[in-house]
């Protein structure tokens, strides 16, 4: 099952946000989907594959998880992980021309629990070599992973880290040293905040909302904002003369669409729609959201940072999430997330733009 993309973010460079240039990897950040397999790698060119239970699968969710650093020296490791205890014993690798066995000799920590890790770079690589051209990967009572997928997805990275050809590369390995692997990209900067602007008080901040909802009504309209509820309207400074509107769109199951505004406070009719951007990654899902619909947007004064997040379906298995900063004059990109397939574990969203931040 897919995520609706109605709940996703706007992915191209719209008015209102800055996002950075990628001229300089015009691969990256990526995401892309190979059956039952995914890969992400962020804007520095750390990635992740991940490998799920097929979609008609009544087992528990089961998760294999493969993480490399970008570089020549590039960490790699792999986790096999479930909503059930995972028993090292029950491992088994199923179907293909020979019977291999389970976890082989490399030393995973974990069991007992829902984890099972392999940090050894050689042995990890030895046992995603040893799953090639198998079936799926059995957990026992854990689950089960479709390995259908998965050598496209770590050609993905390979390719998006410069590994192909070199010693490290996963699939496609050649005489190459690892020294001819690009470095990773440094991380952007974070967007810095401005101090905070004072407060607005209630009634004004009424005021302004209903003033921007009468000078914004066609839009409203033409964005299907046929039930707007103006008590859950926003209003909050964004400078010492200028407001951040976020007018009620609609209510879903478990979300509520926003429109955004930037707008003059003594002159709320002269409101602008505010679409913000993400990077985009590559993804058929990567819609352009004419509308600038953010699904429960909360904006922060005193640190400039506006989040966002979006579910595909209730239990959140899949969706995106965005934080942006407003530096004085635009809305900067600081972190963001997306998951399309919906069959990984709730919140569990790959990380395609990180910045300096801490988190």
């Amino acid at each position: 099952m897919r995520a609706a993309t109605g709940v996703f973010l706007a992915f191209t460079g719209l008015l209102g946000v800055v996002v950075p240039a990628l001229a300089a990897a015009p691969d990256l950040p990526l995401y892309r989907e190979f059956r039952d397999w995914q890969i992400a790698c962020d804007n520095t060119g750390r990635c992740e594959a991940r490998g799920f239970s097929r979609e008609d699968s009544p087992d528990a969710i089961a998760v294999i998880r493969v993480t490399r650093e970008a570089g020549p020296d590039g960490a790699l490791v792999v986790s096999l992980e479930s909503e059930g205890a995972l028993d090292r014993a029950d491992v088994r690798i199923v179907g293909g021309a020979a019977k291999r066995g389970g976890l082989g000799s490399g030393a995973w920590t974990g069991g007992g629990d829902q984890a099972l890790v392999l940090r050894d770079p050689a042995g990890a690589a030895a046992f995603l070599n040893g799953l090639r051209n198998a079936d799926r990967l059995s957990l026992g009572k854990a689950g089960t992973v479709s390995l259908d997928g998965m050598t496209a997805a770590l050609l993905a990275m390979d390719d998006a880290q410069g590994r192909v050809g070199t010693t490290t590369a996963l699939v496609r390995p050649g005489s190459k040293p690892a020294s001819a692997v690009p470095a990773a990209r440094p991380l952007p900067a974070m967007p810095v905040a401005p101090p905070a602007p004072p407060a607005i008080p209630d009634a004004v901040a009424s005021r302004i909302a209903a003033e921007v909802r009468a000078a914004q009504k066609d839009l409203l309209s033409a964005s299907g904002c046929l039930s707007p509820d103006a008590p859950h309207d926003q209003v909050v400074p964004l400078t010492a003369t200028e407001a951040l509107v976020m007018l009620h769109c609609g209510l879903g199951a478990y979300q509520s669409a926003y429109l955004l505004f930037r707008t003059p406070q003594q002159d709320p009719g002269a409101a602008r729609h505010l679409v913000l951007s993400t990077p985009k990654a590559g993804w058929a899902g990567d819609v352009d959201d004419s509308s600038g619909t953010l699904i429960d947007p909360d904006y922060d004064p005193a640190t400039g940072t506006l989040m966002s997040a979006g579910r595909g379906r209730g239990i959140g298995d899949c969706g995106s999430s965005a934080r942006w900063v407003f530096d004085g004059k635009d809305f900067r990109i600081a972190r963001y997330s997306f998951q399309d397939s919906c069959r990984g574990f709730p919140g569990d969203w790959p990380v395609l733009w990180r910045t300096t931040a801490a988190d």
